[in-house]
């Protein structure tokens, strides 16, 4: 009986969102229900400002919100996400010798497998346990390895030329610098992502597709 309890607890305690989930949670509970989920993140990084929280720790509560979020979609018996390895990269790897592949925010692993399974040596991070689950899983039912770790983009040791490619898939920027010393000589990084078009209002939100042609930051 004792032991039942115990197990019951602690399934209990590991549904319990943490403290930066449950605040931002409670704080969203006011906003308009259709609210843009970015537009609403911005406004809670001002109100987290505004109560006085340092940089890091606004970083650091937006760390668990986000991992939070991606491990509630990672886990969604339909996926919402798209579930074929990016066409650019594979436009970009075809031809290329394999080495070794760096998968920044590796989420349900479509890149990496895909990488794997033309013979590079990849490793994948991502800030959601619940990815990286889902990545290895892919990765075994086909026959492949690739290597995952837990970390947000801030803790990730991109390491000195040590990549022979480095792929970010609508990653942000914060990654450019650590990505260009992580590259070995001749490396390349893949990049997809959104630009602002020229003549876009300033503060508009709105997302354009990339322009013809390859994105890509050599060593």
């Amino acid at each position: 009986m004792l032991a039942k309890l115990l197990i019951a607890f602690l399934l209990l305690q590991a549904k319990q969102p943490s403290k930066a989930v449950a605040d931002f949670q409670e704080w969203r509970s006011h906003q308009p229900a259709n609210a843009d989920y970015f537009d609403v993140t911005a406004h809670y990084r001002e109100h987290l400002k505004q109560a006085g929280l340092t940089d890091e720790q606004i970083r650091s509560a937006f760390q668990e919100i986000e991992a939070t979020r991606w491990d509630r979609i990672y886990s969604a018996p339909n996926p919402t996400f798209n579930t074929v390895p990016n066409a650019f990269l594979m436009e970009i790897a075809n031809g290329r010798k394999p080495g070794r592949a760096l998968d920044i925010g590796v989420g349900q692993g479509r890149n990496s497998i895909f990488l794997a399974k033309t013979g590079w040596d990849v490793t994948g991070f991502d800030i959601s346990e619940q990815a990286l689950k889902v990545t290895q899983q892919s990765a075994q039912t086909a026959g492949v390895k690739v290597t995952t770790v837990k970390a947000s983009m801030q803790e990730y040791d991109f390491g000195t030329a040590k990549w022979d490619l480095i792929v970010a898939t609508y990653e942000g920027a914060d990654w450019h610098e650590k990505a260009i010393r992580g590259l070995k000589p001749g490396g390349i990084v893949v990049i997809e992502g959104f630009y602002r078009a020229p003549g876009t209002p300033p503060g508009a939100r709105k997302c354009f597709p990339r322009p013809p042609g390859p994105a890509r930051l050599r060593a």
